[in-house]
């Protein structure tokens, strides 16, 4: 077993296969540190069959273990008041914006998009970041659970906003009240659905994070318009670039 740090959370894990092994390096702590295990994860392959997770049958063990790693700790991180968001999040001074849509529909062009546009931006993680309200401010945090093309980082900022992507013709952003952000959330994220107990964590979880921290739904094409529709509205700030 080896220590490691998701989410500031200390979580023990076994890696038997390389992409788990390879994408959790960054997050690996000192062989004599002492702090003792939030979360201890040893997946067996061989204990479980593909079709119990709705995955392929054909899956290899090594993304099946590293499926089955990032589901364990995201379900049991409900119970250190956080959630997965299946999102992609920029970085920007020390802030993260997380973009959430169904697959397909183009957070993470969008999130790179900002790279292109905007300065000093980072990916904090681009596909399964973690959502932890943590030492009083909601974070977002880099996960090694982060996507075919495993852009993460490891750190935890504040978060600015949550946006919800759809795909138009023209660009617009408007701010969600709380009815209508819940089913989105519940949409993209880990449901304890076999669990009263962690649905009302949940819930309980949902109702804080919503009255801290503004989301908003952004309507919206793959241009350097968009992100300037996105980028002010979110942080307040003048678009850097003339369009």
């Amino acid at each position: 077993m080896e220590k490691f740090c998701f989410a500031d959370l200390t979580v023990e894990m076994n890696c038997h296969f390389p992409l788990l092994k390879n994408r959790s390096r960054k997050y690996l702590l000192p062989p004599d540190d002492k702090r003792k295990a939030d979360i201890t994860i040893d997946i067996d392959v061989n204990e479980f069959g593909r079709e119990m997770f709705h995955l392929p049958v054909n899956l290899s063990d090594e993304l099946f273990e590293y499926t089955l790693a990032g589901e364990n700790f995201y379900r049991r991180l409900l119970s250190f008041n956080g959630m997965m968001l299946h999102s992609s999040v920029v970085e920007y001074k020390g802030r993260a914006y997380i973009f959430s849509a169904n697959s397909g529909v183009g957070k993470s062009t969008h999130t790179h998009l900002w790279l292109d546009y905007i300065p000093d931006t980072h990916i904090l993680n681009d596909d399964k970041p973690a959502v932890r309200f943590f030492d009083g401010v909601y974070k977002a945090y880099g996960t090694p659970f982060s996507g075919k093309h495993d852009e993460s980082m490891n750190l935890g900022v504040p978060i600015g906003a949550i946006c919800f992507i759809e795909r138009a013709k023209t660009n617009s952003i408007r701010r969600l009240s709380p009815s209508e952000i819940v089913p989105l959330i519940y949409q993209q994220t880990t449901q304890p659905i076999f669990s009263e107990k962690h649905m009302g964590i949940l819930f309980g979880f949902l109702d804080g994070l919503l009255k801290e921290v503004p989301v908003y739904k952004l309507g919206c094409n793959i241009s350097a318009e968009a992100v300037k529709t996105s980028f002010e509205q979110l942080t307040g700030e003048k678009f850097p670039k003339e369009l």
